[in-house]
């Protein structure tokens, strides 16, 4: 039997229990994907990828291999990039409208 989103009804792919097939994932999907706490505690792959463990989201993270994306809630979602820094972007975007630049942690 075929798994399903609870939420959406789409078809589940297989869970992915080790680190190093949700790293390729992670690197070659298209689009780009991140994978997310969901509110009652599993880890989902973005854009219909699937469920992974914790601990293969956390052997990631330890390596340093995976970042977070949102500089304000650095633990629930990462993905191979940088992190967004989302106050000084929030405040650029109230100036300035859409043409504001998204900065990232790190950046000047």
């Amino acid at each position: 039997m075929t798994r399903r989103c609870k939420t959406c009804g789409q078809p589940l792919p297989p869970k992915l229990l080790n680190s190093a097939a949700l790293l390729d994932l992670l690197r070659h999907a298209q689009p780009h994907r991140e994978v997310y706490q969901a509110q009652r505690g599993g880890w989902f792959i973005s854009h219909g990828g699937g469920e992974t463990t914790e601990s293969a989201v956390r052997r990631l993270v330890d390596a340093g291999q995976i970042q977070s994306v949102y500089s304000n809630c650095p633990d629930a979602a990462y993905h191979i990039g940088r992190t967004w820094d989302c106050e000084r972007t929030l405040e650029a975007r109230k100036r300035l409208g859409k043409a504001a630049p998204n900065y990232f942690v790190g950046d000047k």
